[in-house]
């Protein structure tokens, strides 16, 4: 066949009824391009490992409170294995012609997602009124008095999470629910996530769930690519809406920092400006690296205190998320085997305790991130299996529930999706937990890669 002759190819995209729609195109091989699970796990790589560590080295930032240990070269190695064996199970290619459905079919009838969502603006609004919102960092847990409503509130956000989740990237304008029904259900989620929100990260949920309310045609453009997808509007209008989109997101960004802070600790919104204010500048770039380094420290910290150690010491770590689960079931049947509460309790709180020089709440855990938590679960050689093995498990997910949304996302689109499901790589080991956030997100999300490829099967019949 003569290069640059017209031949009818067969499309990605499907018409509802499951049959291919044929387009006219030049014969030519597709080009390749990394896969959204990829991306997203390159875009966790670079904010939770690199960017951490480059922030770290050009301010030269000391802490008082986390450990900086010097490491060995045989540490540094370690380290730097662990860091190509996640980078390489993370890339992966695909042509750009992609499968993908022309609208999206994984949304389940509206009287479902908002009987859910009434249900946990219930339970957020009886949490809020008792207090529980700083149920992560009291002194006594809500584990002290299991019951449903505690449990469920300390779940519902990520159970509104997968929700938000769903409406950004598979619900579209196309779709067959009425625009009252979008906004009532999203406006609910909202409420919801600001109801059930115990810190800064999950404030900054609420500040997406806000800002896709508001500006929901701006965030798909921004999201998605423009592939022809009837679903996607990129008019001048909605490019022109972009601009009061990033005004109000940096508004809504001071106003989310502000009552993070002030779930935290308890401050009221002048005490939490106040102490912004009084860091200066400086004060807060150092405060803002250090928060969002604590995955460089944790790998660090872990590398100088595990490497070389006794098979027990990482596998005793790994058996505690285990312990915990049992106490936890205990306590939830009333069995009454009077299983104690284990400390630490979980593979976040070990960290805590290892990185920090003064760990004085009683409660709180911090994410060693993937790299880190490896480290700390599984001794070597095992460790570098593992993370190759999770880092494409995670990417599966990912590319399955790619292939469901409404297109191909952008690098913005998956820097969304990162966000929004990232909980997933801070702390895999504790997903042995169970009765917890993150393995309820595996669950969720899990379940949805496995119906939207069953039903991306069935389309293709």
């Amino acid at each position: 066949m003569r290069a640059g002759m017209e031949r009818s190819v067969r499309t990605d995209v499907l018409h509802r009824g499951g049959l291919p729609k044929y387009r006219s195109a030049r014969a030519r091989a597709p080009s390749h391009r990394l896969t959204t699970g990829s991306r997203v796990v390159i875009i966790y790589i670079l904010t939770a490992i690199v960017l951490p560590f480059l922030a770290i080295w050009v301010t030269g930032y000391e802490s008082a409170y986390y450990k900086d240990p010097d490491l060995d070269l045989v540490q540094i190695l370690y380290g730097t294995i662990l860091f190509a064996v996640v980078l390489i199970g993370a890339v992966r290619f695909r042509p750009s012609v992609e499968n993908r459905p022309e609208a999206s079919t994984f949304v389940a009838p509206f009287w479902l997602p908002f009987a859910v969502v009434s249900s946990f603006l219930a339970i957020g609004f009886i949490g809020f009124v008792r207090g529980d919102s700083q149920w992560r960092y009291a002194a006594e847990g809500l584990s002290a008095s299991l019951n449903p409503v505690s449990v469920a509130f300390a779940l519902a956000p990520t159970i509104l999470n997968f929700l938000l989740f769903i409406e950004i990237f598979m619900v579209g304008p196309g779709s067959r629910r009425s625009a009252w029904k979008n906004i009532s259900l999203r406006t609910i989620i909202c409420i919801g996530l600001a109801l059930t929100a115990s810190g800064l990260g999950p404030m900054l949920t609420v500040l997406v769930s806000v800002l896709f309310l508001i500006f929901p045609n701006q965030i798909h453009m921004l999201a998605f690519k423009r592939t022809g997808t009837a679903s996607i509007k990129s008019d001048f209008l909605v490019r022109l809406g972009v601009i009061p989109l990033v005004v109000v997101g940096s508004l809504f960004l001071l106003i989310a920092v502000i009552l993070g802070e002030q779930i935290k600790t308890g401050a009221d919104s002048a005490g939490a400006i106040d102490f912004y204010r009084g860091m200066g500048l400086e004060g807060i770039a150092n405060y803002l690296v250090g928060r969002f380094s604590t995955s460089v420290i944790s790998l660090k910290v872990a590398l100088s205190e595990y490497t070389g150690v006794d098979w027990s010491e990482p596998l005793n770590n790994l058996l505690t998320p285990l312990r915990t689960l049992l106490f936890r079931l205990d306590a939830l049947t009333g069995l009454g085997f009077g299983i104690a509460r284990p400390e630490p309790g979980s593979l976040m709180r070990i960290n805590y305790l290892m990185i920090n020089y003064y760990p004085m709440n009683l409660r709180e855990g911090t994410s060693a991130g993937l790299l880190a938590a490896m480290v700390l679960a599984f001794p070597l050689p095992i460790s570098l299996i593992a993370a190759g093995l999770y880092v494409s498990f995670f990417r599966g997910i990912v590319n399955v529930l790619s292939n469901a949304m409404l297109a191909s996302p952008t690098w913005i689109g998956c820097f969304a999706v990162h966000y929004i499901i990232s909980g997933l790589l801070a702390s895999p080991p504790d997903l042995l937990l169970i009765v917890d956030d993150g393995p309820v997100m595996l669950m969720l999300y899990g379940g949805l890669a496995l119906s939207a490829r069953r039903q991306l099967r069935r389309s293709r019949e």
